[in-house]
């Protein structure tokens, strides 16, 4: 069977109505738009219930996308967009405790080190000021460019570029504590 590109099934669920190319086109990008929504509100049921109301959104207005455009990136907008306007309405009531590591992060087959690795990574990311959070999701774990991040997150590429320096800069020290903390107690 030939793989139809993204185009091509947007092609076929607006001019045909057909629910199985979005079905495929959910399939293909919910992994990477639920794991930025994880992090971007540091709850998965929350996440999971945002990225379920993008996708509709996405059904709803997939005749006005510009096949000019990469749909990931479209896509991430409205995930964006719809992440804002909850965050709107709850007014920044976000649980900011973290969920116990097995209930995020799968431990199977994952050495102890790794693990404490993760779950490090995640405190630290988890400290960083929101927008720093999101440009180093976008730009790092989905592997999108500064430019792509820039459209999503509706700023200048060069704002997106700076994000991304101080949260690395922000990251080296924090993840730099606890080793210098076990220097020190020695």
């Amino acid at each position: 069977m030939i793989e139809l590109s993204d185009q091509q099934l947007i092609d076929l669920v607006v001019k045909a109505g057909n629910q199985r190319a979005f079905a495929v086109l959910v399939n293909r990008h919910q992994s990477g738009l639920r794991a930025s929504l994880r992090q971007w509100c540091q709850n998965d049921a929350l996440a999971d219930d945002l990225a379920q109301e993008t996708f509709l959104k996405a059904f709803r207005k997939l005749d006005s996308f510009q096949s000019n455009a990469k749909l990931s990136t479209w896509l991430y907008r409205i995930a964006y967009n719809t992440f804002l306007d909850y965050k709107k309405i709850k007014k920044n009531n976000f649980q900011d405790t973290f969920e116990d590591i097995d209930n995020v992060h799968s431990a199977a087959g994952s050495d102890l080190e790794q693990v404490g690795n993760r779950r490090d990574l995640d405190q630290a990311l988890a400290q960083l000021p929101e927008i720093q959070r999101q440009t180093i999701d976008l730009c790092y774990t989905q592997g999108m460019s500064h430019s792509e991040a820039a459209e999503i997150l509706q700023c200048p590429v060069g704002s997106v570029k700076s994000h991304v320096q101080r949260a690395k800069q922000k990251l080296k020290n924090l993840l730099a504590v606890p080793a210098t903390a076990q220097v020190a107690g020695e």
